[in-house]
């Protein structure tokens, strides 16, 4: 790839984080503790590419101390994704974020690094002291930030007790496939360090570009990703709040069986019971809520065999558990679509509410009972 296309792509990652962190900082009038430190996470990434574009193209040349001061930004960025990660899914009373002690260590950094340069135009010592200091913060740095990211990775994908409740919002999908591609880019940037101090010669920085053009699309997926998943979270945690408050009056009442009363001659009363069971134990306990609800679940709590559960679904409602399931919740979407209190809240987020595990399973069901998406029964009802 050509060296002007690569260096493009760095500045514009670079100004589109910086750009998200202003968007973030006007936009929000309180700045919560994940956005401030989501918004580090970007733009630490940022200034890092960025200082890297300005190293490659030479514009501090004429500054004879700052044209040696490299910023080691790059230390910044796992610790601050981390105490992202703490604080979003609310764990800051069990784990430490490590924020201040980062801090200490990266401002210890960028004093020695002063001091050496300093003595270097005192002609104390030589330039190369800086090089090797230089090498020896990274090589220490990637150990730290390795250490931050394993125990981010544990956090994700070790679940534990202490964040049950948010998991009933985030499945954290999109973390873990962040942490993925957050392998591939620390991998680059040992490959980096290791061809930098013992193959290449350090002028040649070229050996860090897979490294730098990976970091800016890190910048599109936190920064984006986590900005919407963290106010689709919050929304959902509100909007559960006001649901619970009001409970009694958005119960679904209207039962799938009573739109289905014909029952075939061979349909004997155990079956009917059996519905009946269940579909009072679901409708009582809104479990049609529980994205995670299966027949597994309703079979374990209701002690009924799973085969003859499906059957009497089948049987009574005319429909198969899924769409059973995906009924009930579409019908108290739609309560909650034309009920004012709810007005605020945003389609994607009652949708979740009501028990649908994304937004496309969401409008796909929604259509399929009533016949037009949710923003259209929200429209023709608000004109109503």
């Amino acid at each position: 790839m050509n060296k002007e296309l690569l260096n493009f792509l760095l500045i514009s990652g670079s100004v589109q984080g910086i750009l998200f962190v202003l968007f973030t900082t006007i936009v929000k009038k309180k700045i919560d503790k994940p956005i401030l430190f989501l918004s580090g996470t970007v733009v630490f990434i940022s200034l890092n590419n960025l200082q890297a574009w300005i190293i490659e193209k030479s514009y501090l040349v004429p500054i004879s101390f700052i044209k040696h001061l490299e910023v080691p930004w790059h230390m910044l960025i796992v610790p601050f994704f981390y105490s992202f990660l703490i604080y979003y899914l609310r764990l800051n009373k069990t784990f430490k974020p490590f924020v201040t002690l980062t801090l200490f260590i990266f401002a210890l950094e960028v004093v020695v690094m002063s001091i050496i340069i300093m003595s270097i135009y005192n002609n104390s010592i030589d330039i190369s002291i800086l090089k090797k200091y230089i090498q020896g913060i990274e090589m220490v740095n990637a150990s730290y930030t390795i250490f931050i990211f394993i125990k981010a990775a544990l956090i994700i994908f070790k679940p534990k007790d202490d964040y049950n409740y948010m998991l009933s919002f985030d499945n954290m999908r999109w973390l873990k496939q962040f942490i993925i591609f957050g392998v591939l880019v620390i991998v680059l940037w040992i490959i980096g360090i290791v061809l930098n101090a013992y193959v290449i010669d350090n002028s040649e920085r070229f050996t860090y570009y897979p490294l730098r053009l990976s970091s800016s699309l890190l910048i599109y997926w936190i920064g984006y990703q986590g900005l919407i998943r963290f106010n689709l979270t919050e929304e959902r945690i509100s909007l559960r709040r006001e649901f619970t408050k009001e409970n009694n009056s958005i119960k679904i009442e209207e039962k799938i069986s009573q739109r289905n009363k014909e029952y075939s001659s061979t349909e004997d009363e155990t079956i009917k019971k059996t519905f009946a069971k269940i579909e009072k134990h679901i409708l009582e306990n809104q479990l049609f809520t529980d994205s995670y609800l299966s027949l597994n679940s309703i079979s374990d709590e209701l002690e009924i065999n799973k085969n003859l559960l499906s059957k009497s679904i089948n049987w009574c409602s005319g429909l198969n558990f899924s769409d059973y399931i995906n009924n009930f919740r579409v019908q108290l979407s739609k309560k909650l679509l034309t009920d004012e209190k709810y007005s605020k809240y945003t389609i994607t987020s009652i949708g979740l509410e009501c028990g649908f595990n994304s937004k496309s399973t969401f409008y796909t069901s929604f259509n399929k009972f009533v016949g037009m998406t949710p923003l259209e029964y929200k429209s023709q009802k608000t004109i109503i």
